[in-house]
């Protein structure tokens, strides 16, 4: 893939023509926005980074606790270096950009949308829907439009403007929002798990940008908060450049890798988009590093939620990410009813969810893709993996 594999603990979600999804493509500047530092375990970081700024002559933008010990700040060479010699750190590293990449598509919406029937999430025929979700989740985006009539967010947490509240200025993650959680309620655009609890977590601009320190402020926000709200689960899509060092960022000095680790230790699931620049648009794997944590979700042509409380109909693998976030949801509970996935560890969670994709592809060879494990396509070594299902949920 040419984008980063996180951590172990995230499922990546792909999309192909025929069913599959926007994500983001992000490098580092070359002028930093910034650094990204990393303590030594502490027991309270934050007295330790008061400690840092005053002795050096610098202000935190963004401090961590949950998911990492550490902050973000802009820093001189001096600074730099003063703190990489420090024996209370464990590492410095240079914060990059991230963004988005939906591609419009305006096409009308409908009530049930295709990505959401095509895997068994509701029916039109059948009149059926899902339920809300015994599990919350927060997406991490450009936020999410908190009066949208077909959805009910709640305010996480601005990583871009603190101050105010996480509000979408961009559309993206009200798309993202809707896909995962649009009510049933007869109107407008229905979603994987109707009515869960979504928490608004702002990292990127109204352009669609941000740095790996908002991210990661997202990160620590969540983990901070997973017990307290019951957040488990995360959907990003959004992504990066980088190189999975097989050790959690440690060796390689990755503290968005870091972070990630750390929350998925404490139990939240990570659903992550894989990309817009592989075969048709959507990145694949081939490595079974990366197989391990690939499945497949519908993104092209979907309908959901938009700012001012409209309805836009884009395409992406930021669409089919949002597909499979509303299955790891379901499969941990809905209804008030414990799922399939109810207990399990976030490892077992993203196999459990994998294997029921490949259990219904193979039970009705004709629910998955020209291109998936059991549709493979001659001359063709990209794995997309399984189209997600919540047939079992």
């Amino acid at each position: 893939m040419t984008r980063r594999a996180i951590a172990a603990g995230l499922i990546a979600a792909l999309a192909t023509t025929n069913a599959l999804g926007s994500a983001v493509e992000a490098t580092p500047t070359a002028a930093p926005t910034g650094y990204i530092v990393v303590l030594r375990d502490a027991t309270d970081p934050g007295a330790r980074t008061a400690q840092l700024e005053r002795a050096l002559g610098f202000s935190a933008k963004h401090r961590y606790a949950a998911a990492i010990p550490g902050f973000a700040a802009k820093l001189t060479p001096v600074q730099v270096a003063a703190l990489r010699a420090d024996p209370r750190v464990a590492f410095v590293s240079i914060d990059g950009i991230v963004r988005t990449d939906a591609l419009d598509a305006l096409v009308p919406g409908e009530l049930v949308p295709t990505g959401i029937s095509r895997i068994g999430a509701a029916n039109t025929s059948g009149g059926t829907a899902g339920k809300a979700s015994t599990a919350a989740v927060a997406v991490l985006d450009t936020g999410v439009d908190l009066t949208h009539p077909d959805l009910l967010p709640v305010h996480g947490t601005n990583c871009v403007n603190p101050a105010a509240a996480a509000l979408d200025d961009n559309g993206h993650g009200t798309h993202v929002a809707g896909t995962i959680a649009a009510n049933n309620a007869g109107a407008g655009v229905v979603g994987v798990s109707p009515s869960t609890s979504v928490y608004s977590v702002k990292v990127l601009d109204a352009t669609g940008s941000g740095s790996y320190s908002q991210v990661i402020c997202g990160i620590d926000w969540v983990t901070a908060n997973t017990t307290t709200l019951g957040i488990r689960v995360v959907n990003m899509s959004l992504g990066g450049g980088g190189s999975n060092d097989g050790n959690c960022g440690l060796s390689n000095q990755d503290a968005l890798h870091l972070a990630i680790c750390r929350s998925t230790a404490a139990g939240v699931t990570y659903v992550v988009a894989a990309g817009n620049n592989g075969a048709d648009f959507s990145n694949f794997a081939r490595r079974n590093a990366e197989i391990g944590h690939t499945i497949a979700g519908p993104g092209v042509c979907i309908s959901s939620t938009w700012l001012g409380g409209g309805y836009r109909t884009i395409s992406g693998t930021s669409m089919a990410t949002p597909h499979v976030t509303g299955a790891v949801a379901l499969c941990l509970g809905s209804g008030g009813v414990a799922g399939p996935c109810a207990g399990l560890t976030v490892a077992q969670t993203i196999q459990r969810v994998r294997s029921d994709a490949q259990a219904q592809t193979t039970a009705a060879p004709s629910y998955g893709f020209a291109g998936d494990p059991a549709h493979p396509q001659r001359g063709r070594k990209s794995h997309f993996g399984y189209l997600v299902s919540v047939a079992s949920y």
